[in-house]
């Protein structure tokens, strides 16, 4: 419980100042054909389904030099080399990752800090985004390597020093899965969305560096989730006691959900079968 109620001190309900930030990129959308599958959404215990068996996800990632663009929305490190992932049979190579204050999907209507996305194409261009998110606590070494160099807008930086995804990405309890789009234009949708159950570390320093560069929030307004189901998967690991999950988050949440699903996370979160 007190986790949540640690959640609940640094983290904002979805505002009206939010919105406006976003008044820019809002306008922008519209010149777009954007569809009824849009992304983000907030994650809503109500709309998850505790899927019965584990859909495969095998990472393969590897260091590539460092090459950041700030395009004016995000900070983008693309990516070179072998990096991918396997995702129910079928190959998907890591194009870029880039990051976004706050959060742009939300628990329970509150952002967290901050976001990165991995995304993944296979050699048909279809699209798949790793979200990796993101609580206030300790400085994140991964995130360390990149702050120092961090273009303004309309710059790029590029090193000859090596940066591996893989050393951030955690070793999976679980994550869940979505149909949505493209959160930067064109909104691109039919893409595949994997949340990492996992949150990750940053400090407080490192959200106000990136913050500084942009002067505004740099998320998406979460989108109506209209017909979109959201479904949890596990590997069915055991989990240590302190890492913090999201699916620990929504066993404290108050809001309704079947008694069927609350033992599904439960025993889910124990390493147990049903």
């Amino acid at each position: 419980m007190l986790f949540m109620e640690k959640l609940v001190e640094h983290t904002a309900p979805i505002s009206s100042s939010l919105q406006h930030g976003f008044q820019r990129q809002n306008i922008f959308s519209s010149c777009f054909l954007v569809g009824l599958v849009q992304s983000p959404i907030d994650l809503n215990r109500t709309a998850i389904d505790v899927a019965e068996s584990h859909s495969a996800l095998k990472l393969s990632y590897s260091p590539s030099p460092i090459k950041l663009e700030n395009n004016g929305w995000t900070i983008i490190n693309h990516c070179e080399g072998d990096s991918s992932l396997v995702f129910e049979g079928r190959r998907y190579a890591l194009s870029q990752f880039h990051f976004h204050a706050p959060s742009e999907h939300t628990i329970d209507g509150r952002h967290l800090p901050f976001e990165m996305h991995l995304v993944h194409r296979t050699e048909q261009g279809e699209l798949l985004v790793i979200a990796l998110l993101f609580d206030h606590g300790e400085r994140n070494e991964f995130l360390a390597t990149l702050w120092g160099i961090l273009p303004s807008v309309g710059k790029t930086v590029e090193t000859q020093e090596q940066i591996n995804p893989g050393q951030i990405v955690p070793l999976m309890s679980g994550y869940f899965f979505y149909n949505g789009s493209l959160t930067t234009p064109p909104y691109t949708e039919n893409v595949k969305w994997i949340l990492i159950d996992e949150l990750l570390s940053i400090s407080e320093d490192q959200v106000r560096v990136y913050s500084a560069i942009f002067g505004k929030p740099t998320n998406r307004p979460t989108q109506e989730a209209k017909d979109a189901r959201i479904k949890y998967y596990s590997n069915g690991a055991r989990t240590n006691a302190s890492t913090r999950t999201i699916s620990k988050l929504m066993e404290l949440w108050t809001s309704p959900f079947s008694e069927q699903n609350k033992k599904k996370f439960s025993r889910r979160r124990k390493g147990e079968d049903y």
